[in-house]
């Protein structure tokens, strides 16, 4: 998981972002737009990395983590799929990682924007795959003994349905703004060790 979060003190950990989205003052600690969703929150123990902008590994320790983990692939879920998801797929695979974005999982604001990110990141960074696939995908994954099992499909079903986090954003007219990064336990190539 990753959150954004800002020092309510002055900003100044939002720099220029924060000034073209002013909305994102909301992410602070105490306020309720600045938790994760019901049915998305970390599990307990789960790492969550904090950060100020778009991407899930800059100002960071994420690409460190995931080497330190074994991790080579991420399943990228959230929004907007513009600024975070696209940010995040860009420096994943600039960090030597596979990214996957899962169609159902990701959105924005319009359908336009949306659409041509999707167009973009599959061209260009990774890999844009359906909920069957990437089902099917976790299916197949074998976790070592000393990892957490990789998630249930009641869990990534909660993940899946975008449609009610949007629901749920729009409510406070604030943008959701939560990813799941998925954590794959095994190395490509590894799985039949």
């Amino acid at each position: 998981h990753t959150r954004v979060l800002y020092n309510p003190g002055g900003f100044e950990d939002g720099g220029v972002w924060i000034t073209k989205a002013p909305v994102l003052k909301a992410l602070v600690p105490g306020n309720r737009y600045a938790e994760f969703c019901p049915g998305v929150e970390p599990r307990k123990g789960e790492l969550v990395i904090t950060k100020n902008y778009a991407s899930a590994f800059f100002g960071t320790s994420l690409a460190s983590t995931l080497t330190a983990m074994g991790v080579d692939t991420l399943l990228i879920t959230g929004c907007t799929t513009s600024g975070c998801i696209r940010a995040t797929a860009v420096d994943a695979v600039q960090h030597g990682f596979r990214p996957i974005v899962i169609r159902e999982c990701v959105g924005d604001r319009h359908d336009g924007p949306h659409e041509a990110n999707l167009f973009d990141i599959n061209a260009k960074y990774g890999d844009v795959i359906g909920k069957a696939e990437a089902l099917k995908y976790i299916a197949g994954i074998k976790a070592p003994a000393a990892k957490a099992a990789a998630p249930d499909d009641t869990a990534i079903d909660a993940l899946l349905d975008f449609r009610e986090l949007r629901r749920i954003a729009d409510l406070g007219g604030l943008p959701w703004h939560a990813m799941q990064l998925g954590r794959l336990y095994a190395r490509q190539g590894r799985d039949a060790e």
